[in-house]
């Protein structure tokens, strides 16, 4: 039994990982895109959404 619950939490684990790397990912971007190339995201705030 406890090796079924290690396997599982092991899964949950690297699912977490991963998606909080990719949250951190996501922001570290979007922060470059606001601060280093401001003219870039002004012209995309100009496009409705789903363009």
């Amino acid at each position: 039994m406890g090796f079924e619950w290690i396997g599982l939490f092991a899964i949950l684990l690297y699912i977490a990982f991963f998606a909080a790397g990719a949250v951190v990912a996501y922001f570290v971007i979007r922060f470059a895109v606001k601060h280093g190339v401001r003219d870039a995201q002004h012209e995309l705030k100009k496009q409705p959404p789903g363009v």
